[in-house]
This record gives C-alpha cells, structure tokens and sequence, in this order.
C-alpha cells in the first residue's frame, strides 16, 4: 500500500482482475479537459476573486493531473473553501454548481475514506 495516498499497488504483471478495477474506488469522478479545467478557473476567478486560492492551487491547476494527490489537509481546506461561496446565485452557470458538486463529492469520499484526493 502506497503510504502517500493509501493506494494499493499490485506487483503481479497482470492487472487485477474485477471486482478490483472499480470497487475499491471511492468515488470516480471526472472534473474535465485541459478546456473545462481552464472555463472553471476562469468561472472562479471572476466571481470569487482571491478566495479560492487552495481549489485553484490544488485541484484546477492543471487538466493533466495522473499520478498527484491532494492531501487529507488540502481536502479539508477546500470543503471550507467551497462551504464559503455561494452558486446558487441566480446568474451562475448551472455548469459551475455543478462541478461544485462533483468536487464535494470528491472531497466527501476522500474525508470519509480518510485518504487523500488521488488523480488517475
């Protein structure tokens, strides 16, 4: 088990066979391509300017993010991030509450797991 992430790593040269593959995934959620990454910063740093700083820093810096993880504290720093704003407003893209929800729902696996965010 990966000590970073608590990943298990298979050393056998076949991969697992089901129900390995998916079932062990808490949650499996794709935020988007190297475009929605960039609408969703832009969308964030419109309406929230400066308080997004860990969301932006940790999750949306980059569409291309296999292999890195954020840890347990960025997690919890982020659900207080995201508790702060508000996308209900009216004239927020529906889009843009709805990638809020899949990030909570990122964030409430990783603090349920008690394990880090880790990108595929």
């Amino acid at each position: 088990m990966d000590s970073l992430t608590g990943e298990l790593e298979f050393v056998d040269a076949q991969p697992p066979s089901p129900p390995y593959n998916d079932s062990l995934l808490a949650a499996n959620i794709r935020i988007g391509d190297i475009s929605k990454v960039g609408w969703l910063r832009e969308q964030i740093e419109s309406w929230w300017p400066g308080r997004c700083s860990v969301i932006l820093n940790a999750i949306l810096f980059s569409s291309t993010h296999s292999g890195d993880f954020v840890s347990l504290a960025h997690v919890r720093r982020i659900s207080v991030e995201i508790g702060e704003i508000n996308c209900s407003d009216a004239s927020a893209p529906a889009e843009l509450a709805a990638s809020f929800e899949q990030i909570r729902q990122l964030l409430n696996a990783a603090e349920r797991e008690r394990n880090p965010l880790v990108f595929q």
